[in-house]
């Protein structure tokens, strides 16, 4: 679990290898795109849509491997087989942590990159 009062930015930072224009411009696609797909995932949940959650959660499994945040891509990658296994109740359980965390994560990016 991310500690919400200090996220450890050197994953992120050793992605871009110090890039700092590059990492401002993901910052910013990533401040977009991230509530969009929480709330796409939102809908599949609601909706019941494994397959549709399965995709959304993959997807953003594979932002946040890109970014460097290993705690948040463990817990991603634990509610994709937590859904695969045991279905959408099983992994709903965890996505208001997810989301809460995703939500933090792009806050503290917001602050420490732009």
């Amino acid at each position: 679990m991310i500690k919400n009062a200090k996220i450890d930015l050197t994953g992120f930072w050793e992605v871009f290898a110090d890039d700092t224009d590059t990492a401002v411009e993901v910052v910013k696609m990533f401040s977009d795109y991230a509530p969009n797909l929480l709330e796409e995932i939102e809908v599949a949940l609601t909706e019941l849509n494994v397959e549709a959650m399965l995709l959304k959660i993959h997807q953003l499994k594979g932002t946040i491997a890109y970014l460097g945040f290993n705690e948040v891509f463990n817990l991603v990658k634990n509610i994709e087989a937590s859904i695969k296994e045991h279905g959408l109740p099983s992994g709903a359980g965890d996505y208001a942590h997810l989301k809460q965390e995703i939500m933090t994560l792009e806050t503290h990016l917001v602050q420490e990159v732009l």
